[in-house]
């Protein structure tokens, strides 16, 4: 069988490190740390399970430590993961007849990132794909301060595979209380990269994330809509996430009329984007269109969550979409509609209190 190696940057992760690494002790066939100055009992914790632990002093750049990672390496698979994350292998089986597959040297790995409970049952999370798997000879390296990306060779991105289920990556990083500590790190980061890289709009992109995680709307929206900018005025297509991060700001702060206007232009870029239909949804359900909202929450369930294209929140085309559907149909006088709508919601998501309250009051 195809050897693992799990390979892991770590500092001062003492609250999260262990749960990290019993997820991987049992598939991983090797551990590889690379601590870059902790001062807590994380090496300590580390030293458990594997005496692959090397140091390296932080220089403020996550390539440069995940690259000493896999040059530590020696199994024919390199899975990276951060100390906040679990491993969670759904069918061990197909996870090792993934790493025996020859035509693909790297593969998405689905990615849950919780937010406000660090119960994943609650489905308070929201999900994405990542490259988190890949063969350890082919070349492979990390590029960028943060927001790292896996290239290979001159600077080629390659097609990845999907792992079909078998495996999956559940984040804590976003429940914990070092949020902001997180945040203004990655802020520091961005701004010193930004020094060199002063046309990059992915850096505008990174800063008004980080910004916004701060409180900062005013900054985060002005360098949002300057980072669309940036990728037109390149002749480049302004990735989904950036309108995702625009309309998560302008859907709470701003007037309804014009941001249904700009989601209208954004769907047409990004026509199989959940999350942009379910803004617009909640645009147009506060604009009193309860009709044309319904509509969207319904082209929401069609549409699903599962797309590894874009940045998902658990709920969008799925329990949420009926529950707002539900909404619409009650302020359209369709009430058993709306319970059917309610009913759907609670079937998916039976710890969804909103649609439980709901069917009460349609009970009265």
């Amino acid at each position: 069988m195809p050897t693992l190696s799990l390979c892991m940057i770590v500092k001062n992760e003492e609250e999260y490190i262990k749960a990290s690494l019993e997820s991987v002790k049992d598939i991983a066939d090797e551990i590889i740390i690379i601590d870059t100055g902790s001062d807590d009992s994380t090496v300590d914790i580390c030293s458990g399970y594997t005496d692959k632990i090397y140091q390296m002093e932080w220089k403020e750049d996550f390539s440069e430590a995940r690259n000493m990672s896999i040059e530590k390496a020696s199994c024919d698979w390199i899975l990276w993961m951060d100390a906040d994350e679990r491993l969670v292998i759904r069918n061990k089986d197909a996870f090792k007849r993934l790493l025996s597959e020859q035509d693909r040297d790297m593969f998405f790995v689905k990615l849950l990132h919780l937010t406000d409970s660090e119960r994943e049952e609650e489905k308070k999370y929201y999900i994405s794909y990542h490259n988190r798997l890949f063969r350890r000879k082919n070349g492979f390296y990390f590029k960028g301060r943060i927001h790292e990306r896996l290239l290979k060779g001159s600077g080629i991105v390659p097609e990845s595979g999907d792992a079909k289920g078998s495996v999956e990556i559940i984040h804590y990083g976003y429940t914990t209380k070092h949020m902001k500590e997180k945040a203004l790190r990655n802020l520091q980061i961005c701004l010193k990269e930004k020094e060199t890289e002063t046309d990059n709009p992915w850096l505008d992109y990174y800063i008004a994330c980080e910004l916004y995680r701060l409180g900062d709307i005013k900054d985060a929206l002005e360098l949002v809509n300057h980072a669309v900018m940036e990728f037109l005025s390149q002749s480049k297509m302004p990735p989904a996430f950036l309108y995702k991060l625009k309309y998560d700001i302008l859907i709470y702060n701003g007037s309804m009329e014009s941001v249904c206007e700009g989601l209208e232009k954004a769907v047409n870029l990004y026509k199989d984007y959940v999350e942009l239909h379910f803004y617009r949804g909640i645009a147009l359900f506060q604009l009193g269109r309860y009709e044309a909202a319904k509509r969207e929450f319904s082209y929401c369930i069609l549409l699903g969550e599962d797309n590894a294209d874009y940045l998902i929140r658990c709920g969008s085309g799925s329990f949420l979409a009926y529950h707002y559907m539900g909404e619409a149909y009650l302020k359209l006088g369709e009430k058993e509609n709306a319970r059917e709508a309610f009913q759907q919601a609670l079937f998916i998501h039976p710890g969804f209190t909103e649609a439980k309250k709901r069917l009460e009051e349609l009970r009265i």
